[in-house]
């Protein structure tokens, strides 16, 4: 924010006020407490002033002034307030990227860093990343201040999805409706993924802060999924991984994706549950590599699968203790397996440092199926059910009738076999329309698809 000052001539009461507010706020932007949400922990006051009489004790340098930041339980101890220092903890160092904990140094406001507070800088970083996954910009007001106006030719916020007024009122500019089908007007419409428009994305999920002293192993486990209450389907473009320097000459990183939910969760992993999505080199020195999915993989509303990412040597890295996070788009992050070996032993409570970069989905002008002989046992068990079958066909004659087509052309069905998106149902109905070689029934198809999807 760049605001600096010091607080004068403020009672306890309102300084006490001020920091039980500044310290809400900042749980609503993304951190946890410093003695229990960051390893190792920033300071320990939650962990030993907060005990019973008797029991409790101060840390190792308090009290102190200033020694501690918002987010800390240090007012407890032995200094009260007097030993919060007005600040989360750290700022940016103007280097990119700002993702970069190192570009982050400790606040010069607290005192006895290393002492009372270890890497404070931490908890603004944190901050810093969570409001990052927001959005690919900082959100800003249409008006940057309430504009004076005399009437409506006074007004324009220069975004051409708006249409903006003068308040009779109060005289100033407001924004009194934003169009449809207009990029720009934060929702992803028809035609605007082709368009590249940035209301479709690219978004990226990510956990809220990097792994601290982390580790490095050959295989993790990813869950990615939509909520129930998602607008629209993602599809997921690319993953990026955080990795050590390889020590192989040509070190590999492979993607594969489970053919049904819950592969991953077995104790060691069957490699015929799994189906190959790229492969990609892994750079010569430590950092972030991304990883492009020629083949889009989308998931749809209340959809969810699993991500193996097999790495041809222990440089994968990654923290102790799972994540969950999700966002404002209803898409979530899981991240709880590490497997050991190539489909290996999954290990538990372990989580990969990675990004997640995905744009939301228009309505699909093709069906994406996937067929592989993988699920023809499923698509045979569900033809062999003559309850299945006969509804199945009686929903389709029904449909077929209404429709009422008389051309007998067997309709050519667009299929993307590189989508991951499937419903037994569905392909039997598929399998059944292919049988029946007439267009009545193939529009029926469509028609119980519409109703199904």
């Amino acid at each position: 924010s760049d605001i600096h000052g010091t607080f004068t001539n403020l009672g306890s009461d309102a300084l006490l006020d001020l920091f039980y507010y500044a310290h809400e706020l900042g749980h609503s932007l993304g951190s946890g407490h410093t003695y229990d949400d960051y390893v190792p922990v920033v300071d320990t006051c939650g962990s030993l002033c907060t005990l019973e009489e008797g029991l409790k004790s101060d840390p190792v340098g308090l009290p102190l002034d200033h020694s501690a930041t918002i987010m800390s339980y240090c007012n407890f101890c032995t200094g009260g307030l007097n030993n919060i220092a007005f600040t989360y903890g750290g700022l940016w160092d103007g280097n990119s990227p700002r993702s970069d904990i190192g570009h982050w140094m400790n606040h010069p406001d607290i005192a006895g860093v290393g002492t009372v507070s270890v890497e404070p800088r931490r908890v603004s970083h944190t901050i810093w990343n969570i409001l990052s996954e927001k959005g690919q910009e900082c959100v800003k007001p249409p008006f940057q201040e309430l504009q004076g106006c005399n009437d409506s030719s006074d007004c324009n916020d220069n975004n051409m999805c708006t249409i903006d007024t003068c308040s009779p009122n109060d005289g100033v500019c407001v924004i009194s409706q934003t169009l449809g089908n207009c990029c720009g007007n934060g929702i992803c419409e028809q035609g605007e993924v082709s368009a590249s428009c940035s209301d479709c994305g690219p978004y990226i999920i990510k956990p809220s802060k990097p792994c601290q002293d982390c580790h490095a192993l050959d295989g993790f486990i990813l869950e990615v999924g939509m909520n129930e209450n998602a607008g629209q389907a993602i599809t997921l473009t690319s993953l990026s991984l955080q990795h050590k320097e390889p020590q192989q000459l040509r070190s590999s990183v492979e993607v594969f994706v489970a053919r049904t939910f819950h592969s991953g969760q077995a104790t060691k992993l069957i490699p015929s549950l799994w189906q190959g999505v790229t492969t990609a080199t892994v750079p010569g020195s430590e950092g972030m590599m991304e990883i492009n999915f020629s083949s889009p993989i989308t998931i749809d509303t209340a959809g969810k699968l699993e991500l193996y990412i097999a790495a041809s040597e222990e440089l994968l890295q990654f923290g102790v203790g799972a994540y969950s996070i999700a966002n404002d788009h209803g898409v979530h992050l899981h991240s709880s397996r590490a497997v050991s070996g190539r489909f290996g032993t999954a290990l538990e409570s372990f989580s990969l440092h990675c990004e997640v970069k995905y744009v939301v989905e228009e309505v699909s002008s093709f069906l994406p199926l996937y067929i592989d002989e993988f699920r023809n046992e499923r698509l045979s068990a569900l033809l062999d059910d003559t309850n299945t079958l006969e509804a199945i066909i009686g929903t389709l004659e029904n449909a077929a009738s209404e429709v009422q087509l008389e051309s007998t052309s067997v309709t050519t069905m667009m299929v993307e076999p590189t989508s991951h998106v499937w419903n037994d149902e569905v392909s039997a109905a598929m399998m059944y329309m292919s049988i029946m070689s007439c267009s009545a029934i193939a529009a029926a198809f469509l028609v119980l698809l519409s109703v199904m999807w």
